[in-house]
C-alpha cells in the first residue's frame, strides 16, 4: 500500500552515503510510515516507498534503504516526499 500522505508511525534517520554525486555528497531522509518506509536522496532527486512489515532499529532501516535503493526496488510514492519532509528534517536543502 502506498502513502496518501506522510504520517510517521515510527523512525526518522539521515545520512550521508559518502558517494560524491555533490559536493555536499549523497544525504538521504528516511521516515517510517504505515506499510514501509519513504526516502528521500535531496542530491539527487530521487524519493521513493518501501513495503515493509516488521520491526526494525536505525541500522537495519539504513540497510533496508540502501540495499532496496541501489537495487530500484522501490516505488513511486504517489506524493512529492521532499517538500514534505524537509520541515522534518535537520539539513539545509538549498
Amino acid at each position: 500500500m502506498k502513502p496518501s500522505n506522510v504520517n510517521e508511525t515510527g523512525l526518522r534517520i539521515q545520512f550521508n552515503t559518502g558517494r560524491l554525486y555533490t559536493e555536499l555528497g549523497q544525504r538521504i531522509v528516511a521516515l517510517e510510515v504505515y506499510g514501509g518506509i519513504c526516502f528521500v536522496d535531496l542530491d539527487r532527486g530521487i524519493d521513493g516507498f518501501i513495503p515493509w512489515v516488521g520491526n526494525f532499529e536505525q541500522r537495519e532501516m539504513l540497510d533496508i534503504v540502501m540495499f532496496a535503493y541501489d537495487r530500484g526496488n522501490y516505488q513511486w510514492p504517489g506524493l512529492d516526499l521532499r517538500e514534505t519532509i524537509e520541515g522534518k528534517m535537520q539539513w539545509q536543502t538549498k
